[in-house]
């Protein structure tokens, strides 16, 4: 919805230049959060984690992964790998396990 509502944004002939491009740097953010996330989740499942949802912003990062519990291993492997693929500090990567 966001992206739709940006490339209204861009593409209308009424919208200044500033606002113009405002919204397609926060198009490109949206865009390189999405490609994080497809990667994470993709490692994650290959990791054995079939079911897993990451979600991006500008300074957080969000795990959510199919377990009963991790151990801290198994949370330092997802955190290196969060802090590999994005700019996120390690403060604000949450991993959370869901049953």
């Amino acid at each position: 919805m966001q992206t739709a509502q940006l490339n209204d944004i861009i593409h209308d002939g009424e919208t200044d230049q500033q606002t113009r491009a405002l919204a397609q740097r926060t198009l490109l953010d949206l865009m390189a959060w999405a490609e994080q996330e497809t990667t994470i989740e993709g490692v994650l499942r290959a990791r054995g984690y079939a079911d897993c949802a990451v979600t991006i912003h500008e300074d957080t990062a969000n795990v959510l992964v199919r377990a009963e519990a991790l151990t801290r291993q198994e949370t330092a492997v997802i955190l290196e790998l969060v802090l590999r693929e994005t700019d996120v500090d390690s403060g604000n990567v949450k991993i959370i396990p869901i049953n």
